[in-house]
């Protein structure tokens, strides 16, 4: 979707100022007379982070601020790329010793220093650029919202005999609403709850109308929209109940008395469409101005299954995707299929475009006003092609769904983000997502949560936005798996676009070797194939951060891997030989190898001094783990689960004192583990499930 990618900026800032304020606190940043220079830069990144929401929201329609907006992004690259250098070096094995001070030599000291002052005069060239465009800061760009109508805004009025598969929801919600007359509750609440473009307003108008409601005292429909005022849908709610001639009350005093005036006794139906506000005691107070009668009913129409949570006393109903026939008769529906003379031949052609709609009726409907008009070529051309890559696609379901996005925190926009590097329909692991996360920097700092514990809960606010969704083959070799929408994953794409590069050898893609690429994902790739490899490591700049790599097939082979490397996911490959090549990647901190089909553990991978996380579950031919596993001073986290031929764990492994989580659950052969183990004080998961040939511990 165009204009998209300028939304990851914030993200992307804000971390980078995080990891200034880090470095600024390092000794060796002290020693090496470098703290001036960074505070410096981490002052100008703040001061123009303030003015990001409104960058943001302008660079939707003006070029100039997209520009903008990515020479920002792309000098905060710089700056992390510097700064992982300035780690680099000011490692014990990078440094000399100067007399007692233990500093970089002197070459690599002069040449950081260029590198400060070149960035530094980047930024305050981008600084200038920035007072220009006159931006408003924090939120202050949010007046203008009030003043300016909403193109979104929704009543309550449908033609119920348009809307397509939605009777049986409609039947569910009016049950749900009428068995909760008896309970104890003042009020009931029921949140209807689902993904952007699923039908939560359709199904809400069905129920606002029906006759079961005819005879009410009241209904009333209040459009709640991103921002949320409680004045403004006190002051609507007695506006629709008193008619014409009613006047806004300025104070929240006068409209809860003027609420409990009206309501007090009166059989009431709400419908609070599209809500967003997260603040709990927004929320309880939006509560409390409704909670005038034990009559009242009130419907609510949510993304986030946390929000309806917060505010309901039903539990809420999750709207489920429509099946493909539904879509295809929406599409018909909106297309003018019936009075085409070759409808017989569009027929074919539309239930495969019905396919690519993902179970979402807004995908379904955009897509029928697209046939309307178009002939039997175009329709073909659109049923093989990925529509919601095209421009004429950017006036419904993704800009729906960016909504959703807008509403994420920094640090919940970098991780989302990054799922667009799993191919569409991977089946993705929980603990691999949360460790890549981690690895590259995504987890907001925090002084009372660990990052794996902040992962946990960014996975859950995915999982409520509907943006991640437990996977049918949810148990993969026991651990927790998800999938992506189809139509959730384009939007992630599309925001990382300027980011990641994508290679998959049996297609022609836009591959081009670009500055700011610094994930990469590859498809049906074999590595041992010379012309291939070269092929594919010409496009990938050398401080590429993380690499996925899915059907593809590793035969030892000379595949040259990027030196900074943090990430490489090979899940979903065939390794009978681990690439020696893959020992040289002294940054890499996650790596993921399940079902490695070679007899022997990798001596690669002892070389991995960073290495944070190690998973080879499923790799069932591996029969021993070399002591030199010692050589992982940095892992915390080894997954050897469905290593159904590892005998013997080695006396070294509890040299390693930074271990945490140690899965050898399914080793079906492990006949003992060292006595050493009991060394290892920071272990606070050991899985030790189906060893049956474990006999004493």
């Amino acid at each position: 979707m165009a204009h998209v990618a300028g939304l990851l900026a914030s993200a992307v800032v804000s971390a980078v100022g995080n990891k200034l304020g880090s470095a600024i606190g390092d000794e060796v940043t002290m020693l090496c007379n470098f703290k001036d220079d960074l505070k410096d830069m981490k002052d100008t990144l703040q001061y123009m982070e303030a003015a990001l929401k409104d960058a943001e929201r302008r660079s939707v329609m003006e070029e100039l601020v997209r520009l903008w907006l990515n020479q920002l992004k792309n000098a905060a690259y710089d700056i992390s790329y510097m700064l992982d250098e300035f780690q680099v070096n000011s490692e014990p094995a990078s440094r000399k010793m100067i007399g007692k001070l233990d500093c970089f030599a002197i070459a690599p000291k002069i040449t950081m220093a260029y590198k400060m002052k070149k960035m530094r005069g980047q930024l305050r060239k981008i600084k200038e650029d920035h007072e220009s465009f006159k931006f408003t800061h924090d939120n202050s760009s949010l007046i203008n919202v009030h003043q300016l109508p909403d193109p979104r805004e929704t009543t309550s009025h449908v033609i119920e005999s348009l809307i397509i598969g939605r009777d049986k929801d409609r039947m569910n919600v009016l049950s749900l609403l009428s068995k909760n007359n008896n309970n104890k509750e003042d009020i009931t609440v029921l949140p209807i709850c689902g993904l952007g473009g699923i039908g939560k307003t359709t199904l809400a108008q069905l129920v606002f109308n029906d006759a079961q409601f005819k005879d009410y005292d009241h209904r009333v429909w209040v459009y709640v929209s991103q921002v949320f005022d409680l004045k403004k849908v006190g002051n609507s709610i007695i506006s629709q109940v008193l008619g014409k001639g009613s006047q806004n009350l300025d104070t929240r005093q006068l409209i809860d008395q003027h609420l409990k005036d009206l309501l007090r006794d009166k059989k009431t139906l709400i419908v609070l469409d599209d809500l967003w506000e997260t603040d709990y005691f927004q929320l309880d107070q939006l509560k409390l101005i409704v909670n005038v009668s034990s009559k009242m009913k009130v419907l609510v129409t949510t993304r986030s299954i946390d929000i309806a949570r917060k505010n309901c006393t039903v539990e809420p109903y999750m709207l489920d995707l429509l099946d493909n026939d539904m879509c295809w008769r929406i599409i018909k529906q909106n297309s003018g299929f019936e009075s085409r003379a070759d409808k017989e031949q569009v027929k074919p052609i539309g239930q495969k475009i019905a396919k690519k709609c993902g179970g979402l009726p807004l995908a379904a409907q955009a897509l029928g006003f697209l046939l309307f008009g178009m002939d039997l070529s175009d329709g073909k051309a659109m049923s093989n092609s990925d529509i919601w890559d095209e421009p004429f696609s950017d006036s419904t379901v993704l800009p729906s769904l960016k909504l959703s996005y807008n509403t994420l925190p920094p640090y919940l926009r970098l991780c989302f983000a990054y799922c667009g590097i799993f191919p569409k329909g991977h089946n993705i692991s929980k603990d691999d997502l949360i460790h890549q996360w981690i690895a590259l920097g995504f987890i907001e700092p925090s002084n009372n949560f660990s990052a794996r514990q902040l992962g946990e809960k960014y996975v859950t606010q995915f999982l409520g936005m509907s943006f991640l969704h437990h996977s049918k083959f949810a148990e993969k070799f026991g651990k927790t798996m998800f999938t992506m929408h189809d139509l959730v994953h384009d939007l992630a794409r599309s925001v990382i676009t300027e980011e990641l590069v994508v290679f998959d050898a049996e297609i022609v893609s836009d591959a081009t070797k670009k500055e700011y690429r610094i994930y990469a994902s590859l498809a049906n790739c074999n590595i041992s194939d010379y012309s291939k490899v070269r092929k594919a490591s010409t496009i990938f700049r050398p401080k590429l951060r993380a690499m996925h790599f899915s059907d593809c097939e590793f035969h030892g082979g000379a595949f040259s891997f990027p030196k900074c490397l943090r990430v490489l996911d090979l899940s979903g490959c065939s390794i009978t030989e681990f690439p020696s090549a893959q020992g040289q990647l002294k940054q890499l901190e996650v790596l993921i190898a399940p079902k490695l089909q070679d007899h022997q553990f990798p001596d690669s991978i002892t070389q991995l001094s960073k290495l944070h996380y190690l998973n080879l579950n499923g790799s069932r031919e591996i029969s021993a783990i070399p002591s030199l596993v010692s050589k992982l001073v940095r892992l915390a986290h080894l997954n050897l689960s469905y290593c159904t031929s590892v005998k013997v764990i080695p006396e070294t492994l509890g040299s390693l004192k930074n271990i945490q989580t140690l899965d050898l659950s399914w080793c079906e052969k492990l006949e003992s583990i060292p006595e050493s183990l009991g060394n290892l004080q920071n272990l606070q998961i050991l899985d030790l499930s189906c060893c049956f040939e474990l006999k004493c511990l």
